[in-house]
């Protein structure tokens, strides 16, 4: 649709910055993931349009699920959290998520 929007226009689509917003949570597991997220509900007041933007899982399926979304030209990720911080969730997205997407995309699924 952007593309099609640009060449309308005769605008150059690669200029434009593709961003996308997210909630993340990553756990050693997805159930633990939603377990941290509903401790991060119960603590905060959070508007409906919150339950469609949070990404819950292991750093393998947040990482695999980022590298689609740098596959279509993504090149900037907003990451929100509410307070209290979950510092765990931003270690490993420094530290494991990060590494899998500069290495070249999802990592290999077990199997």
């Amino acid at each position: 649709m952007l593309r099609a929007y640009c060449d309308e226009i005769g605008r150059d689509q690669a200029a434009i910055e593709r961003t996308l917003s997210m909630k993340i949570i990553i756990r050693d597991t997805a159930e633990e993931a939603r377990r941290a997220w509903q401790r991060q509900f119960d603590n905060n007041t959070f508007p409906p349009d919150w339950r469609g933007t949070i990404w819950l899982g292991t750093s393998e399926q947040i990482a695999e699920r980022l590298a689609r979304y740098v596959a279509l030209g993504c090149g900037t990720f907003i990451i929100e959290t509410p307070a209290p911080y979950d510092l765990e969730t931003m270690s490993r997205l420094i530290e494991e998520v990060k590494p899998m997407l500069e290495g070249g995309g999802a990592p290999a699924r077990p199997g």
